[in-house]
């Protein structure tokens, strides 16, 4: 099973808005500009209007962007977004759901095998556990509930 990015509640939100305040602060820049208004206020609305401007394209690529970001297969799981590293499913103990709040699993692995691996690199295991894999889903096409689902259809042996 191949997981891509998606448009999901949440970040399809975040990109209206910073567009939908982005683009008319650029448009009330340009005008103020043609008919020379303030310049500390014009500069304020020109450098906000791209920033936000920027930020919305941004997160707009993120998700548009279909490449395959996690893998689940019959061998085990793998996050290509944190180096592509394979965790068989026999070197997982525990599955745990942080709650619909937070689209957020953490797995517990066996032993310490992967530590100074690519996994472990990633930007959501800074500081963690070193037997625990936290895997963010916010930008995914799938939910923490819908992991956790398939997780257990492949790695029947891991407590959830």
């Amino acid at each position: 099973m191949e997981i891509r990015n998606g448009l999901r509640g949440g970040h399809l939100f975040v990109i209206v808005a910073k567009l939908g305040i982005g683009v008319p602060l650029l448009c009330a820049a340009a005008f103020g500009s043609i008919r020379e208004g303030q310049g500390g206020q014009l500069l304020v609305a020109w450098i906000g209007g791209l920033l936000l401007t920027g930020l919305g394209l941004i997160h707009l690529r993120t998700g548009l962007d279909k490449t395959v970001k996690l893998v689940l297969s019959s061998e085990g799981f793998q996050d290509q977004r944190s180096g592509g590293v394979l965790i068989p499913w026999h070197q997982i103990r525990q599955v745990r759901n942080h709650g619909t709040a937070t689209n957020i699993i953490d797995l517990e692995l066996v032993n310490d095998l992967y530590v100074g691996s690519d996994v472990m690199s990633g930007a959501g295991n800074i500081g963690s556990d070193l037997r625990r894999v936290r895997v963010p889903l916010d930008e995914l096409d799938t939910t923490a509930g819908e992991m956790v689902a398939h997780i257990r259809r492949l790695a029947p042996h891991a407590a959830v």
